[in-house]
């Protein structure tokens, strides 16, 4: 007999332990499901204050690049060309840099063409899958996870998780605006805050026109200003 009550006494904790193990794992779906609800809901809102992004093909932007030098600043005209949702060129500097999918060149004046390396072309499309217009465009491509609530530059925000297989980063939404106030992202091996200071209503979508970086340390890596921005123009395929 007393070998038989040892006996279910251990039947019995064992089973005590799988209830612990199996409650908390569903403690943990639960609260991944409610924050995949909550973010959803704030991305979509997020979604609907930017405007209708979904007859957008392509856009254009012109506009200068701010980036510290050890002399001072450096300042430069650069011309930006994202087609969604895979194709991208960035001019400057009398160059040209392709992304067609994961290939991408560097296109010299002369008119002859270098290949960039896949490390670069992954860094420049992890751009292009960043652009807020693209972003909204691509929601059924990533998780989104409600995380916090966090203030941000004084203000009030909600922060939300976005992944996939390839990319991982923090969105802050104002709660007031409804617009991404700030991200958080590794680009090549470096964490990198991304500020949206200031966005322009151009043809019913709010669209960022000047934006500052800086690495985990604080230190500046770029700052971009827009002056110009064409949505849905003439362009020809073979220039990609």
């Amino acid at each position: 007999m007393k070998k038989d009550n040892r006996k279910f006494s251990l039947i019995g904790i064992l089973l005590l332990l799988s209830y612990v193990v199996i409650a908390e794992d569903f403690n943990e779906f639960k609260q991944t499901e409610e924050q995949q609800y909550k973010g959803n809901v704030i991305f979509d809102e997020m979604v609907q204050a930017i405007g209708d992004v979904t007859q957008i093909k392509n856009i254009r932007t012109k506009g200068i690049t701010i980036q510290p030098i050890s002399q001072g600043t450096l300042s430069f005209p650069v011309e930006v060309t994202a087609v969604f949702p895979d194709k991208f060129k960035v001019k400057f500097q009398n160059k040209e840099f392709i992304i067609n999918r994961d290939k991408g060149w560097i296109k010299y004046s002369k008119g002859y063409y270098e290949n960039l390396p896949e490390s670069y072309v992954k860094i420049v499309v992890g751009n292009l899958n960043r652009n807020l217009i693209k972003l909204t465009k691509s929601k059924k491509y990533y998780e989104i996870l409600f995380l916090a609530d966090k203030e941000i530059l004084v203000k009030q925000c909600y922060e939300l998780l976005l992944r996939n297989d390839i990319l991982e980063f923090k969105l802050y939404i104002s709660k007031e605006k409804k617009l991404p106030l700030q991200m958080l992202y590794e680009n090549n091996g470096i964490i990198i805050k991304r500020t949206f200071l200031e966005y322009k209503n151009i043809e019913g979508i709010m669209y960022p026109v000047h934006t500052i970086s800086f690495d985990e340390d604080a230190q500046k890596i770029s700052e971009i200003i827009i002056n110009e921005i064409e949505i849905n123009i003439e362009l020809d395929e073979d220039e990609f």
